[in-house]
């Protein structure tokens, strides 16, 4: 038996506890298939969402975001591209903010 290990496992257990997270939103409304299509943050930002034809997920629009996500006819997501940012020039080439 290892020495103090009701104590070890106590102390893991106050951690895990201790590492949830808890998102609060002062107000949201829903579309008739439940799904959210805004929400309004105690802070009193913004994010609207939208949905494809499929009701996957297409866009995520906030202050500092603009997210956009295209799937392949499976629905996995084969790319993710935020409009809110500025394409940056590297070595003579766009650097969009996308991921593929």
């Amino acid at each position: 038996m290892i020495a103090n290990q009701s104590t070890i496992a106590a102390m893991a257990t106050t951690a895990a506890s201790s590492l949830e997270s808890t998102t609060y939103t002062s107000s949201s409304s829903h579309d008739a298939l439940g799904r959210v299509l805004a929400a309004v943050s105690p802070d009193g930002s913004e994010v609207a969402y939208t949905y494809n034809e499929r009701g996957a997920l297409k866009t995520v629009d906030c202050k500092l975001q603009d997210l956009l996500y295209h799937y392949d006819p499976v629905g996995n997501i084969t790319d993710i591209r935020d409009d809110a940012q500025q394409a940056v020039y590297f070595q003579n080439s766009i650097v969009e903010a996308a991921n593929s």
